[in-house]
């Protein structure tokens, strides 16, 4: 497997680039730090650095909330960060990129399903489906949450932080503006995969046509109502 050089100072947070600007070809694989088993953990890296994205780089581009998970789960294999993973739709042009990216990054690891019994699971899923993970607790850098909500931006963290600003809602009735980071190549036992984790978000809902029903009382009126129809032969 090819690898280059990495200092750590490019753990530092870094200007977001959009999906465009990246040429996949000129990705590389880099050894970035050490897991809670001391065993290595892998990332892609573009010019010497690791790759931090804007999904949304136009004032006017938004993100379709396709899913989400009921509740957090284990962010990488092992360790306590749990993560909220949400699948958003991304533009044809984008979805392709990624696609381009993890072919690049199949070709810097010399895999092989054959040779390495494992599957690669890419970042596009297909359709234009993308899974983010959303940062929202043990962890020493959670994700940045924005809502808006009656004009305002609501700023926070957590997972506390997301309910409270959702307030029974689901995050699927919002649309979405996000920085990502192709933070790490997760290897297990059966799959390699590219985590997406998400620097910071917005939230914006969604607009919608509210509906006008009858209310209880009109119901029983109208039941009262229709026992004085007349009969017609």
């Amino acid at each position: 497997m090819a690898q280059i050089p990495f200092d750590s100072a490019d753990l530092l947070p870094a200007m977001a680039s959009s999906l465009g600007d990246i040429v996949a070809q000129d990705i590389k694989v880099s050894e970035v730090g050490l897991l809670s088993d001391d065993t290595s953990l892998l990332a892609p890296i573009y010019n010497g650095r690791k790759i931090v994205l804007d999904l949304t780089p136009g004032e006017d581009d938004w993100l379709e909330v396709l899913e989400v998970n009921s509740a957090p789960t284990e962010h990488h294999t092992g360790e306590e960060t749990q993560a909220l993973h949400v699948a958003v739709r991304l533009n044809e042009a984008d979805a392709t990129k990624l696609d381009a990216i993890d072919k690049t990054l199949r070709r810097e690891m010399g895999y092989s399903v054959i040779s390495s019994g494992r599957a690669w699971y890419g970042m596009h899923r297909g359709n234009g489906k993308v899974l983010l993970n959303l940062i929202v607790a043990n962890s020493v850098a959670l994700t940045s949450l924005r809502f808006l909500q009656d004009g305002i931006l609501k700023k926070g963290a957590g997972q506390a932080f997301l309910d409270e600003c959702l307030g029974g809602a689901s995050i699927k009735d919002f649309y979405c503006k996000v920085k990502v980071e192709l933070e790490c190549i997760q290897e297990t036992g059966d799959t390699i995969s590219v985590l997406l984790t998400t620097h910071s978000v917005i939230f914006a809902p969604m607009p919608k046509r509210t509906v006008v029903d009858f209310t209880d009382e009109e119901e029983k009126a109208v039941i009262r109502a229709a026992k004085r129809l007349k009969y017609r032969f």
